[in-house]
C-alpha cells in the first residue's frame, strides 16, 4: 500500500516536470526559430592589398606608388607617425589590385607622370594664353555712320536749371 501512496503522489510531480521539459524545448527552439528567419547583413568585402614595408620605404613613397594621399593611408592603417614606419610593417592599401614590389621606383614614376601632366596642363594654358580673346563691343560703339549723337541743350522756359537731350 505504501507503494501505491508513493507512486500516486510522484505522478502529478512527473507531469509537472514533462510539461515543463516540453515548454523548455519548445521556447528555445521557437527562439532559434525567430533568430534564423532575420535579415542576413554581410558585409562587403573589402577590395585591396597588404604591402609588407621593406628598407628604404617611407608611408611616403608607398601612398605615392599606390597614388592614394598620405593622410588617407595613415588614417586607414592607424599610422600617429610617419615619419616613423618599421621594416616588416604589414600596410592594407585599399583599392589596390596588386603589390608593387618596388616602392620607390614606382613612386619615382608616379611622380614624373604628375610632372608630364603638369608640363602639358602648362602647355594648354599657354596655348589659350596665345589665342586672342575675341572683342566684345557694347551698345555705345554698335551705332552706324551718320547717326545723330545725343547732347544736352538748356531749353527755354521758366526754369533754365531743366535740361533734356535733344537729338542734333
Amino acid at each position: 500500500m505504501e507503494i501505491l501512496m508513493r507512486q500516486a503522489c510522484d505522478r502529478p510531480a512527473q507531469r509537472w516536470k514533462k510539461c515543463f521539459t516540453f515548454f523548455l524545448i519548445t521556447l528555445f527552439g521557437l527562439s532559434l526559430l525567430i533568430a534564423c528567419t532575420g535579415p542576413q547583413v554581410q558585409k562587403a568585402p573589402v577590395k585591396g592589398v597588404y604591402h609588407i614595408v621593406k628598407k628604404g620605404e617611407t608611408v611616403y613613397s608607398i601612398s605615392r606608388a599606390y597614388s592614394i594621399s598620405l593622410q588617407e593611408l595613415a588614417k586607414i592603417n592607424n599610422i600617429k607617425d610617419v615619419s616613423n614606419i618599421k621594416v616588416g610593417s604589414v600596410i592594407f592599401i585599399p583599392d589596390a589590385v596588386k603589390v608593387i614590389d618596388d616602392v620607390i621606383a614606382a613612386a619615382k614614376m608616379a611622380d614624373t607622370d604628375n610632372r608630364r601632366s603638369t608640363v602639358w596642363r602648362e602647355e594648354k594654358a599657354s596655348e589659350r594664353e596665345k589665342t586672342p580673346a575675341p572683342v566684345l563691343t557694347g551698345p555705345s560703339d554698335a551705332r552706324p555712320e551718320g547717326a545723330p549723337t545725343r547732347t544736352p541743350q538748356v531749353t527755354d522756359g521758366a526754369d533754365e536749371d531743366k535740361r533734356s537731350a535733344v537729338e542734333t
